[in-house]
């Protein structure tokens, strides 16, 4: 019952308008601050403290890359600070990458690309979690496994680097990586890029 009402709570959320959402964020958030055990509060505090830092580091020149876009949540907080520089984002899922290229086509500042990034160029089995898109990544993660069983379908997506996407003379400011576990493959394909600009 307990993951019936989480699903179709993230369901009728993700129908709302982004004002409505960004404000529901925020009630969640304080709301995890006295009960920690739900998932959807959880990540609401999480993206209030990204866009806590974002706002505090970046400007509207900056450069930034936004790995595990989903549909664009925290490439939408990316765009409100980032008016004149390149905001890079990354989302390998077909549905979600839809969403993300739809929403910010009108945005001059902000790449698209439908592409998993890790250490290397080509590509890789994804495990997709249908019932909860959030959960999909390269590996099946012990906190997806736990709530959503086998129900695992693995897909073929393409792969690349930071490093071969971002050209050497670009200083990149900001990095945030949500990709369930596969982070320090991330990590290893923008080592180059992480050593010249060191970004947040």
């Amino acid at each position: 019952m307990g993951f019936q009402f989480y699903t179709m709570k993230s369901f009728i959320i993700s129908l709302l308008p982004s004002k409505i959402k960004s404000a529901l964020k925020w009630y969640f958030a304080s709301r995890q601050l006295i009960q920690g055990d739900d998932v959807w509060a959880k990540n609401a505090k999480y993206d209030m403290e990204t866009k806590t830092i974002m706002e505090a580091v970046l400007n509207k020149g900056s450069v930034a890359i936004d790995v595990g876009a989903g549909q664009g949540e925290i490439t939408a907080e990316l765009a409100k600070v980032i008016t004149e520089g390149t905001i890079h984002a990354f989302e390998p899922l077909p549905a979600s990458f839809h969403k993300l290229k739809s929403r910010f086509k009108n945005n001059s500042h902000c790449e698209t690309y439908q592409l998993a990034l890790s250490n290397k160029v080509g590509k890789t089995n994804f495990n997709i979690v249908e019932d909860n898109l959030g959960y999909s990544g390269f590996i099946q993660t012990p906190a997806a496994i736990e709530k959503y069983g086998a129900s695992f379908k693995e897909v073929e997506v393409s792969t690349t680097t930071v490093d071969e996407i971002i050209p050497p003379e670009v200083r990149v400011d900001f990095i945030k990586i949500d990709v369930e576990g596969a982070e320090s493959l991330v990590l290893e394909g923008a080592r180059d890029t992480i050593l010249r600009s060191k970004p947040v």
